[in-house]
Formats: structure tokens, C-alpha cells, sequence
């Protein structure tokens, strides 16, 4: 079964729809073999005023490291990179030209934790990652929850996360063709039990559905 960093060079997008509209979101994703064996990966997601773009790097087992910049058009871009190193894991933050949270180490009581850097191109390595730890392990995420709060955006979070797989199926994509998946529940963080998560073979999220709250219901599809 391949991991992310087993593809080729390819490129891709997520279209997104809200209660069954389209949104004006576009989420764009190119990966790049490295000659050292890692893969990079570069993911832009634009909405009207703001742009998040994440360029991470990945081994044989995951997200190593990463750099993503919040960018709008009426505020100094915010910025943060994170990397797992052999004994530590470092997170620096800055605002503009100025470091808000330089060489920072994270620690936790845990082992240290898996990398998420928010874009949807990284969720099934994540999910896999989970269930070779058995299900349940602590994730790292950029803090994106409240756009205003810009002290705190884009610093390190972490929560628990599970994985379960739940059952091989059929999803049928916006061309109309269908694509052999596993279906996942992947919750913890934003996440609540209702969300649905569909990876292909090859380890790829093809669709994941998320009740956001009474109003709000996402569906996401590659395309």
C-alpha cells in the first residue's frame, strides 16, 4: 500500500461545497519527489481576502516539517515553521518582520507528535499514521480556529486524535466516475464523530464530509 511520499510528481485540487454549494474556496496541491528520497509538497487554499500556503516535506513516515504563511490583504502576513528533529520539536512563529515565538521547543508528555499542517492533501497521511500507532496518537495543527486572534494564529496545537477505519466502499467522483476507498472516522480537534473521511488505495483523502455546526455542512471532494 503506498504513503504519500511513494507518489509521483502529480498535482491536484479540492473543491469545496457548503450545504450543497459550491464555495468560493480553491485549494490547489503539487508534489514533488526530492532526490534525497522525501517528497514536497506544495498547497495554496485562497478565499476571498486570504490566502494559506503550506510547503511541507515528507518522509517514510510522515510530515517532518513544514513552513506555512497566513496571507490577507489588509494585515502583515503571519508565518510559522515546524520541524521534528532527533531530539526536539521546534515551532517558530513570526508576525511581519517580527518573531513572536523564535526556536521555540514544543513538549508534551507524550512522544512527540504527528504533523498536520492543515491542508487536505496531508489528511490520509496523518489518518494512516494513526492507525499504525493504533489508533490514537497526539497531532500537531497550526491554530487557524479564530482568524481575529492573530497572537495566537498559526501557533502549535495539539490535541488527541483517533482513527478508525470503517469498511471498503465506492466513492463517486464529480466526473462521475467511482474510486475503490476505505471509509475512516477521524475525530479530535474540530472534529466530531459525525465526520466522515474517504482515503483511496493509495492513501489519498478522495472526500470528506464535516457538520461544522447547525448551519454549516461541509463536503469536500478531489477533483
Amino acid at each position: 500500500m503506498l504513503t504519500l511520499n511513494e507518489l509521483s510528481a502529480d498535482k491536484g485540487r479540492y473543491r469545496y461545497f457548503l450545504n450543497d454549494e459550491i464555495a468560493d474556496v480553491d485549494e490547489t496541491f503539487h508534489c514533488e519527489p526530492q532526490a534525497d528520497g522525501q517528497l514536497a509538497v506544495n498547497s495554496v487554499r485562497k478565499v476571498p481576502g486570504l490566502t494559506i500556503s503550506v510547503l511541507a516535506r515528507i518522509d517514510s513516515v510522515g510530515v517532518h516539517a513544514f513552513d506555512v504563511c497566513w496571507s490577507t490583504d489588509r494585515s502583515p502576513a503571519i508565518a510559522a515553521s515546524c520541524a521534528l528533529e532527533a531530539e526536539a520539536l521546534t515551532y517558530s512563529r513570526q508576525i511581519g518582520d517580527t518573531a513572536c515565538q523564535p526556536s521555540s521547543i514544543v513538549t508534551t508528555d507524550y512522544a512527540k507528535p504527528l504533523l498536520y499542517p492543515l491542508m487536505r492533501i496531508f489528511t490520509g497521511t496523518v489518518i494512516r499514521q494513526l492507525a499504525e500507532l493504533g489508533g490514537e496518537a497526539q497531532v500537531l495543527v497550526p491554530f487557524i480556529a479564530d482568524p481575529k486572534n492573530t497572537q495566537k494564529l498559526l501557533s502549535p496545537e495539539i490535541t488527541t486524535r483517533r482513527a478508525v477505519a470503517e469498511g471498503d466502499c465506492e466513492v463517486e467522483r464529480i466526473n462521475g466516475e467511482t474510486i475503490d476507498c476505505t471509509l475512516w472516522r477521524f475525530t479530535g480537534g474540530q472534529y466530531s464523530s459525525d465526520a466522515r473521511f474517504w482515503l483511496s488505495a493509495d492513501g489519498r483523502l478522495q472526500r470528506y464530509c464535516w457538520q461544522q455546526d447547525e448551519s454549516r455542512r461541509w463536503d469536500v471532494r478531489l477533483v
